[in-house]
């Protein structure tokens, strides 16, 4: 389960059709195996930062406590877990989640969540980030297996395209969000232009976030492993749980992204007033 806006799952065994409450059950059981919950706080962390860094730069002396309130009402932790798992679980509806539980309740499927939040949690920093970008920059690909186990596993997911899509879209809401509420005055089309102008430089950035946090990540895992793991992300399964993700996430980063966009429109244009 990886995510910036990122996720990318994959397994595979041969299981036969679930009915309908199972299927259910295997999807709350599959949430719980990929610790979405847990996944979704630190998310809440990361916008909670997101949201003062954009006061400071958008509001006169940050927004100030106002702000604060508001980003924290924005940024509700059980509203974002709502979005993401009624999002997620339509994706999967009719997919067989047995193969999928089996995976992530094995010793690497959990040792491969609990290396992404860990290293979630560590990028809380921006000097630990930082610190894992250099150290991707430094390595040579020659000569550093894992590189090329996770370059296959990035394309086999399609990591970097659905992330840029994902920043993109979320771009767009948070300008839809500005201009609904007044702060500026945009057409769809200047809207789509301005959200998509960062593309190159968003690609470049996300490719090598993803080294970075991929490479910490998977630091306890072998070539081997990652080998299997980008193997069985090309099955049915695997890429149905991608998709089904990235939905989910999707979702929640969009509405959220509108809801800053009103929000810092609405305070902006009362304290001009």
């Amino acid at each position: 389960m990886v995510r910036r806006l990122l996720l990318g799952i994959m397994v595979w065994l041969a299981w036969g059709p679930v009915g309908y409450a199972d299927d259910v059950t295997g999807v709350a059981r599959l949430m719980q195996l990929l610790r979405m919950d847990e996944t979704v706080e630190v998310m809440r962390l990361e916008g909670l930062k997101f949201g003062h860094d954009l006061g400071r730069d958008m509001l006169p002396g940050g927004g100030g406590t106002v702000w604060a309130t508001q980003v924290e009402r924005l940024y509700d932790v059980d509203r974002m877990q709502r979005l993401v798992e009624t999002t997620f679980a339509a994706a999967l509806d009719g997919v067989d989640t047995a193969p999928l539980t089996m995976f992530f309740a094995s010793d690497l499927g959990q040792r491969i969540i609990e290396g992404e939040l860990s290293t979630r949690r560590l990028f809380l920093s921006p000097e630990e980030e930082q610190v894992a970008r250099e150290a991707f920059s430094q390595l040579d690909p020659d000569t550093t297996p894992m590189i090329a186990a996770i370059a296959a596993y990035m394309r086999t997911n399609d990591l970097v395209d659905y992330n840029v899509v994902g920043v993109m879209n979320a771009n767009y809401a948070f300008y839809r969000g500005l201009a609904d509420g007044g702060m500026i005055q945009m057409s769809e089309d200047e809207i789509l232009s301005e959200a998509w102008a960062s593309e190159a430089e968003t690609r470049t950035d996300t490719r090598e976030w993803l080294f970075a946090y991929l490479l910490q990540s998977y630091s306890g895992l072998t070539p081997e492993d990652m080998t299997r793991y980008t193997e069985l992300s090309a099955t049915p399964e695997g890429q149905a749980l991608n998709r089904a993700l990235f939905a989910g996430f999707d979702q929640m980063y969009g509405e959220l992204s509108f809801g800053l966009g009103l929000a810092i429109s609405a305070q902006g244009q009362g304290e001009e007033l």
